[in-house]
C-alpha cells in the first residue's frame, strides 16, 4: 500500500466458528436469497473481519476471498491435521 493510496474495504462480523476456524460468509448483505452473488472486482479491495471468539480484526486481501462465498480462518491447530481450505488466521492479524 502506497501512502495516500484509497482501498474499498468491505467490513465483516465473523461470529460463528466451528473446530478451530472462523466462517466468514463472503458475499454481499444485500444478496441474501440470491444464487451465486459474490463480490465484483469493483466493490472490494480488502475484507476487516472481526471475530468475537478471537477478539481480533483480520484484514484479507482479495486474492483470499475472491469469487468465493465462504471462507475459514483457522485460529488453531486441527485435530486432524488438516491444512488445506483453510486460512492461517495469525498471517493476517490487523
Amino acid at each position: 500500500m502506497d501512502e495516500g493510496e484509497l482501498f474499498r474495504v468491505q467490513v465483516k462480523y465473523a461470529g460463528t466458528q466451528s473446530h478451530g476456524s472462523i466462517k466468514i460468509r463472503v458475499v454481499p448483505s444485500n444478496s441474501r436469497g440470491k444464487k451465486g452473488k459474490i463480490y465484483s472486482e469493483t466493490e472490494a479491495d480488502f475484507m476487516a473481519v472481526y471475530s468475537p471468539v478471537t477478539d481480533k480484526v483480520y484484514m484479507l486481501p482479495e486474492h483470499l476471498w475472491r469469487g468465493k462465498k465462504l471462507i475459514h480462518l483457522r485460529y488453531k491447530a486441527a485435530e486432524n491435521n488438516q491444512k488445506s481450505g483453510c486460512i492461517n488466521a495469525v498471517d493476517w492479524e490487523w
